[in-house]
């Protein structure tokens, strides 16, 4: 969707718009975000910007799922894109490169899925079922990773595939909190250090 402004030719993209929002909420979360922050972040007029999204929940709701969209497709990149690695190899080599990412930006933002799980969802319904499909779908999308590093002898199999992924995953997200909370990258170095003698063969 793109808006023209009569008179003065500019247009304005709903998909850039979207996009500028995931850093603006990283950064912020949902309740320090006011629709002042948002049109300034993206540039465009609050009359133009009411134009695209009803609300602030609106808009916020569609920049979580493209987020969740987002996270998919690096999932899908980091894991499945080169299968002469050892699943277990980019398992590992998928939650380093996370972490370096987090790290990168001085431990501030973490992941929006969680800020946003612990900021809104709760009491919100429509950011509540989000959360928990955004989640859900992630799970889905790394457990074939674990389930081929099990059957490869890799990662211990006493525990069922979709468990020990929700293990792994959840425990990363609590480290990631963590780290937001403390500025600090230890929780994720912990993380990183711990987890694989835990799972592995």
């Amino acid at each position: 969707m793109v808006v023209y402004i009569l008179g003065r030719h500019k247009k304005y993209s709903r998909n850039i718009a979207v996009e500028k929002g995931i850093a603006l909420f990283r950064k912020q979360g949902y309740h320090n975000t006011s629709a002042a922050d948002i049109v300034d972040t993206i540039g465009i007029p609050k009359g133009t910007f009411f134009g695209m999204f009803q609300t602030k929940e609106e808009y916020a709701i569609e920049v979580l799922q493209r987020y969740i969209d987002n996270t998919i497709e690096i999932i899908d990149l980091l894991l499945y894109q080169n299968a002469s690695i050892s699943a277990s190899k980019r398992i590992s080599q998928f939650y380093v490169a996370l972490s370096k990412y987090y790290t990168a930006e001085g431990c501030a933002y973490g992941c929006l899925l969680n800020t946003l799980t612990s900021e809104v969802a709760g009491y919100n319904d429509a950011f509540g079922t989000l959360v928990r499909k955004g989640h859900a779908q992630i799970l889905r999308k790394i457990e074939p990773c674990i389930r081929e590093a099990q059957a490869a002898g890799d990662f211990r199999t006493d525990i069922d595939s979709y468990e020990l992924t929700y293990f792994i995953h959840t425990s990363y997200d609590g480290a990631t909190l963590k780290m937001k909370g403390e500025r600090d990258e230890k929780a994720l170095a912990i993380f990183l250090k711990t987890l694989f003698p835990l799972i592995e063969n």
